[in-house]
């Protein structure tokens, strides 16, 4: 699947039809990408950091929608405004069909 010129490779339970696609992954099933990752990688911009405990909420910007990971031991920490890229395993994501 093409998604804002890169692609993404995720599961699907039987045969999709259409353009209307909704993309699912768990926010602690998102990263920070590695530099070699080609797909599967979202560009976003940082709107926000909330810290739980030891868990660190960043509030990303994707395309005009907000995405929400979840991550443990985040150093160096980056600020709003910073540009990041997102990864996630394909076997993390599930591919549904919108109405």
């Amino acid at each position: 699947m093409s998604c804002g010129g890169g692609l993404i490779n995720a599961f699907s339970r039987g045969g999709l039809h259409g353009n209307n696609k909704l993309l699912c992954i768990r926010p602690q099933h998102m990263s920070l990408a590695p530099r070699s990752a080609t797909s599967n990688r979202l560009n976003a911009t940082l709107t926000s950091v909330h810290w739980q405990g030891d868990l660190t909420h960043l509030l990303c910007d994707v395309a005009g929608e907000a995405v929400r990971i979840v991550m443990t031991h985040v150093n160096p920490l980056p600020r709003a405004g910073d540009k990041l890229a997102l990864y996630f395993e394909p076997g993390d994501a599930v591919l549904i069909e919108v109405q």
